[in-house]
């Protein structure tokens, strides 16, 4: 059995696309339900896709956030 062009174009395709959900899943189990990086302006809400931006005049309560060490 051979191996078109067309079928190695969409396995490495899918491939690609694979990888970069494993990454991101990975990034989200790693960090927990929020990912805040560092000295960023933005906190996203793995779990619903909701994005906090916190400044100095508003304060965003979220009840089970917990900062890594």
């Amino acid at each position: 059995m051979k191996i078109t062009k067309y079928q190695k174009l969409k396995l490495i395709i899918f491939s690609a696309f694979s990888i970069l959900f494993l990454f991101i899943l990975h990034n989200y189990s790693n960090n927990g339900r929020f990912i805040f990086r560092g000295d960023s302006s933005v906190l996203l809400d793995t779990r619903n896709g909701t994005i906090y931006i916190p400044t100095e005049k508003t304060y965003v309560e979220i009840n089970d956030f917990k900062k890594r060490n």
